[in-house]
């Protein structure tokens, strides 16, 4: 059996501004709104085989753990310079770390809203 990451799980305080950057920035395709238990959610596809669930939750709990984001995840793009063209444009978002290589591979990260952070990643042609 191979393995492989099915999902992330990202938490936020507003589901639309999360949507829309995810979909007009990083280039993900929203399939639907759903709940998780009794909270609103959203599930969107990022053209593999991992999904992206967005749960809406109301605030941070008094006792001390995150429950808003995650650390972050990695995204591949076909074009770079577009993809931090268009963070740099967004309300709230910034380039936070820019272009670097690794390997072969051209990266750089972006945050996004409530600080979400995201590598952005384009191979080598």
């Amino acid at each position: 059996m191979s393995h492989y990451m099915q999902h992330i799980h990202q938490f936020c305080s507003e589901l639309q501004p999360t949507i829309d950057f995810w979909v007009e920035v990083l280039g993900a395709k929203f399939e639907s709104f759903r709940k998780f238990g009794d909270a609103d959610g959203a599930t969107l596809d990022l053209n593999s085989v991992t999904k992206i669930f967005l749960k809406k939750v109301d605030g941070v709990p008094n006792d001390g753990t995150v429950r808003i984001g995650f650390d972050h995840p990695g995204v591949i793009v076909d074009d770079l310079d577009a993809v931090l063209e268009k963070t740099r444009n967004w309300p709230n978002s910034h380039v936070s770390k820019e272009p670097f290589m690794s390997g072969t591979t051209r990266c750089a990260f972006v945050t996004g809203p409530e600080g979400m952070l995201v590598e952005v990643m384009q191979p080598a042609a």
